[in-house]
């Protein structure tokens, strides 16, 4: 790349201008159109930002992982095929947990069972007398494990009866509540049979996405108890796994610290935050003016060829989404959303200045009340944090963030290089994430006076889900007052379509760049 080769010369120059440039850049402009506040935030300002409009609203919740055990009189039978029993047994085996909290699913009420040592729960399936009920309040049982959030295991036959045998989706939207937080249930199938009746036993694994990739979680646990164990070789048994989260970022960077940068764009390396293998962002800052990163990065040339790029270099690239698992959909294609968030950052800002800063202090009288004026106001030994308080020590700025929801998309000035994406994905089973600039420079959404921030969103644009998968007719069994039951089966397709991560945002960078020239 010739011409690129000629710019890297002026490398060093150009650092030391632009460098010199961001550190006037709080002095030389005033508090109107060019806030000092901008250059002075710290890492734990971005990342709080971040939070504040990417929290985490389904953390896991604290507390023991549970079993619940339906104790319908069809589970009754299902556990007289040693099969079954075998299976159970194995799962018990393979619990680290010794005492987990036991629940018995049982008629019209769902009791907890103290003392739920290995011991016991092997007795739980042999006592015959208790499973005496047609009915189990299953749908009770799903309510209760999603809304504590934490890891469950719950063991049915799946059959609900209220009155009559349902066959409606009843677990739909518990089922889906769950995935669409990023957890992912995994199921483990076996078999029966009553009365000439095919039936299923079904371990239902609620696993919270904090833990999904752990090795210590009990689904992860009990997965390799089976790989290794020498019984479960002779078990029949099914094994599905739910998620819409199954994906992740991989950063391929040359150096971790230096990002995914075109080298031509002037990148602060003492400025970056790589925080994307724990938030799914990083604030980058580049020293290049706009109009000089069109003309050296979105004009490049091949150094072979000396043909002009087609839609120039990327600005950003090297970083990779991968899917793990993410059998029941498709992401056909992905986007990016551009936001100008100075302002927005500037309010977040002074929050938080305000908030912790230092608070005015007053003048007392001899007895130790506040001493006023002539006016009768409080008379201030200190102002306080700067611009925070009036002239009285009133607070007059707003100490609490109010998320904008209603971000104005900025257009027209950095695009996704989409082809890039599916060349990768469909050869390599990954798609690179490669950002690259508009091919005409739009100066009207960039600032002129002072540096500009920009809060770049990568979003999964178009997933469509694959449901059309003859393994899950393995939730549909034989029924006793219908031809077949089809209520998880519906439950778990009604789920997937619930839970489709189409417009997720699965990355995002906040680029701070000097003005427009």
């Amino acid at each position: 790349m010739k011409i690129t080769i000629e710019y890297k010369k002026m490398n060093l120059k150009r650092v030391l201008k632009y460098s010199f440039i961001f550190l006037l850049a709080g002095i030389s402009c005033t508090k109107t159109n060019c806030p000092e506040d901008l250059a002075n935030f710290d890492a734990k300002a971005i990342n709080s930002f971040h939070k504040s409009f990417f929290a985490k609203d389904s953390e896991r919740k604290s507390g023991n992982f549970s079993i619940y055990l339906d104790y319908s009189s069809g589970m009754k039978i299902a556990f007289e095929k040693k099969e079954n029993t075998d299976f159970y047994f194995l799962f018990i085996n393979s619990l680290k947990i010794s005492e987990p909290d036991f629940y018995a699913v049982e008629s019209d009420a769902i009791k907890k069972i103290e003392s739920s040592t290995k011991s016991e729960l092997y007795k739980r399936i042999k006592d015959i007398k208790s499973y005496n009920k047609i009915n189990a309040p299953l749908d009770i049982a799903i309510q209760q494990i999603v809304a504590k959030n934490t890891e469950s295991v719950f063991i049915t036959d799946g059959e609900l009866w209220k009155n009559e045998e349902r066959d409606d989706p009843w677990a739909r939207e518990e089922f889906g509540k769950w995935l669409k937080k990023g957890n992912t249930i995994e199921i483990y199938a076996t078999d029966f049979v009553e009365k000439g009746k095919q039936k299923h036993v079904f371990y239902l694994f609620f696993i919270p996405k904090e833990i999904v990739n752990s090795k210590n979680n009990v689904a992860s646990e009990f997965r390799f108890y089976l790989d290794k164990s020498l019984e479960a070789k002779n078990l029949n048994y099914t094994k599905f796994s739910f998620s819409n989260s199954g994906y992740k970022l991989v950063q391929e960077y040359s150096n971790l610290n230096q990002a995914g940068v075109n080298e031509n764009a002037e990148f602060a390396a003492e400025t970056y935050i790589n925080a994307g293998e724990t938030s799914n962002f990083e604030y980058i800052e580049l020293f290049l003016p706009w109009r000089d990163m069109h003309e050296y990065i979105g004009k490049a040339y091949n150094e072979k060829t000396g043909k002009e790029i087609k839609g120039g270099e990327a600005l950003l690239s090297n970083i990779f989404l991968e899917i793990n698992n993410l059998e029941y959909y498709k992401i056909e294609e992905i986007g990016i959303k551009v936001y100008d968030i100075r302002s927005e950052f500037l309010t977040f800002s002074d929050c938080i200045r305000c908030a912790r800063g230092e608070k005015p202090s007053f003048e007392l009288d001899e007895n130790g009340n506040k001493l006023l004026d002539e006016e009768n106001l409080p008379v201030l030994k200190s102002f306080g944090e700067e611009g925070c308080y009036d002239e009285t020590g009133k607070l007059i700025k707003d100490t609490v963030f109010r998320i904008n929801k209603n971000l104005k998309e900025i257009k027209n000035l950095l695009v996704l290089d989409q082809q890039a994406f599916e060349n990768n994905f469909d050869h390599e089973g990954r798609g690179e994430i490669m950002i690259k600039l508009f091919p005409e420079l739009n100066e009207e959404v960039l600032n002129t006076d002072c540096g500009n921030f920009h809060r770049i969103d990568v979003y999964l644009k178009k997933v469509s889900t694959q449901v059309a998968n003859p393994s899950l007719e393995k939730f549909i069994w034989d029924g006793i007052q219908l031809q077949k039951n089809r209520s998880i089966y519906n439950s778990i397709i009604g789920a997937i379509n619930d839970a489709n991560p189409e417009g997720t945002v699965i990355y995002t960078f906040y680029l701070r760049t000097p003005s427009l020239e």
